[in-house]
């Protein structure tokens, strides 16, 4: 037989039919999730990519103590002068929910308010807890503003400043309105998720765990957005003395 005949020949046989079936090949392990998915729904995976750095701000508000409130019949409004005055509960989950984002994905956190001159104890705080930087919206014609008022301000500062997220508390504790974070993400035209209990992002989304009536669920929504926080995976902790920028 000829060698092209012998080749033939050896490419021409078959292994023996076993009677087996074949084993289905095994299935490779979803991707670990991404560092800044802590708090996600369960089975969530992240693609393995890096996150740009995020810029966030952070509405706060100073009110007075919750056993020191006292209301004046003359002007129909809360006495905010001689009583203990504290930064909103709330808004330093909100201010520690920021600070973690920032530690997993970098950027900036700005703590804004809109109060007073003696706000500025609130923004020191915030500073205490981790912020990079303030910003205080005060003036005489801002004491009778209402909540619309007050969100509109709000949000044109915002607009002014430029971020990719807006945190907020749930509610101050003072008036609990709930009014300000929908009212400003109205005025922005940004997307605004509600009870928030811990955020993951995800390339330009982000993905919000939220306290419901029936228990929590996770929605995911377009960046620029604004979430108002009722829990937050870190509590609030003093990372600095307070000391920083406030720009008035």
């Amino acid at each position: 037989m000829s060698r092209a005949g012998a080749d033939s020949g050896s490419r021409s046989r078959r292994p023996a039919a076993s009677g087996r079936r074949p084993r289905p090949p095994r299935r490779r392990a979803p991707p670990r999730a991404h560092p800044g998915c802590r708090g996600c729904r369960r089975g969530f995976r992240a693609s393995p990519i890096s996150l740009p750095p995020l810029k966030i701000v952070c509405l706060i508000k100073q009110i007075p103590r919750p056993d020191a409130i006292e209301f004046d019949q003359e002007t129909k409004s809360l006495k905010r002068e001689g009583v203990p005055l504290i930064l909103n509960p709330f808004d330093a989950r909100a201010v520690a929910e920021a600070v973690r984002l920032r530690e997993v994905v970098g950027g900036e956190v700005i703590a804004m308010t809109m109060g007073p001159p003696q706000a500025e104890e609130a923004l020191r705080e915030c500073l205490a807890l981790g912020a990079d930087r303030c910003i205080h919206l005060s003036d005489r014609v801002f004491a009778l503003a209402d909540t619309i008022g007050t969100s509109r301000t709000l949000a044109m500062a915002i607009e002014k400043e430029g971020c990719e997220l807006v945190l907020c508390g749930l509610k101050t504790l003072d008036a609990e309105t709930w009014q300000v974070p929908p009212e400003a993400a109205a005025f922005l035209g940004r997307p605004h998720v509600t009870n928030s209990t811990g955020l993951a992002l995800e390339s330009d989304r982000i993905q919000v765990r939220r306290e419901t009536d029936d228990g929590e669920e996770t929605v995911e929504v377009p960046l620029p957005a604004v979430v108002s926080v009722s829990r937050s995976d870190r509590e609030p902790q003093v990372a600095a003395p307070g000391d920083g920028r406030i720009d008035v």
